[in-house]
This record gives C-alpha cells, sequence and structure tokens, in this order.
C-alpha cells in the first residue's frame, strides 16, 4: 500500500488577507518576522504562500481577527435581513389600457392652387465701354499758366 502524502498547495496571499481581515503587508511583514521569507513567491498581492506551516502561523497569529470579522459579518446580515424585512414592497397592479381606436380624418378636397403668370423676360443690356481717362499721373498735377 502507497502511503498518502499531504502536499500543501499555494495560497494566494490577497485571499488569506481577506479571509483573516489583515492587509497584505501586514501578512508579509509578519511572515518575514517569524522566519517565513522563503515560504512567498511572486511579490505584491499576487504572491503566494507556498509552505503550509507558514499559513498555519498566519492562521494562529490572526485568529482573533478572523473572529472579529465572521462577527461584523453576520451583524452586517442581520441589519440588512431587517431592512428588507421592514420596507414595505409595493407591487402595482399590471393595468393594461387599450389603445384607443384610430379614426381617418375626413378627406379633404384638394385646394386650387392659383395659375402663375411668366414673368416678362427682361433684356440685357451690355454696358458701354470705359471713356478713355488721362493717366491717374497727369490728372493730379495742376497745370501752369
Amino acid at each position: 500500500m502507497a502511503t498518502q502524502t499531504n502536499k500543501f498547495k499555494k495560497v494566494r496571499i490577497f485571499k488569506v488577507s481577506k479571509e483573516l481581515n489583515v492587509s497584505v503587508d501586514t501578512l508579509v511583514a509578519h511572515l518575514e518576522y517569524a522566519g517565513f521569507k522563503n515560504a512567498l513567491t511572486g511579490a505584491g498581492i499576487n504572491a503566494a504562500i507556498t509552505d503550509e506551516d507558514a499559513y498555519l502561523e498566519l492562521l494562529e497569529e490572526f485568529a482573533e481577527d478572523k473572529e472579529i470579522a465572521a462577527r461584523v459579518k453576520q451583524k452586517r446580515e442581520a441589519r440588512q435581513e431587517l431592512i428588507d424585512e421592514a420596507a414595505p414592497v409595493y407591487e402595482e397592479p399590471l393595468v393594461v389600457e387599450p389603445e384607443p381606436e384610430r379614426v381617418a380624418a375626413p378627406a379633404r378636397a384638394p385646394e386650387e392652387v392659383p395659375a402663375v403668370e411668366p414673368e416678362m423676360p427682361v433684356a440685357v443690356v451690355p454696358e458701354p465701354p470705359p471713356e478713355e481717362a488721362a493717366p491717374p499721373e497727369e490728372a493730379a498735377l495742376p497745370e501752369e499758366a
């Protein structure tokens, strides 16, 4: 018979943070302080805990925070249930109004349009050629007597 080995599956630090109601930075700082710096792979919020002992250390250290988070969650759920029960639910009956009947407008007699008389054509008169004028330089000088 083969013996079963209990392999620890890595856990993302943000999930542990959410579960324990503690910030990721606090968890990382505690792991480094407790000597489990090598138990983390990755960095930041996507880091993972790969050592089961490190995970159990976090659960032990922050058990009180986990209990507080659970109580707060229960209180929030209870308060929401009270709000849901106290709020009256108004359901308006569905009223279907019949569509009004459309009545065709009475036919109108076509209006007579007055006849338009054609306009008289206008003759186009060409402009006379301009008279020859003295060059502007000569016209500007006064005549000497």
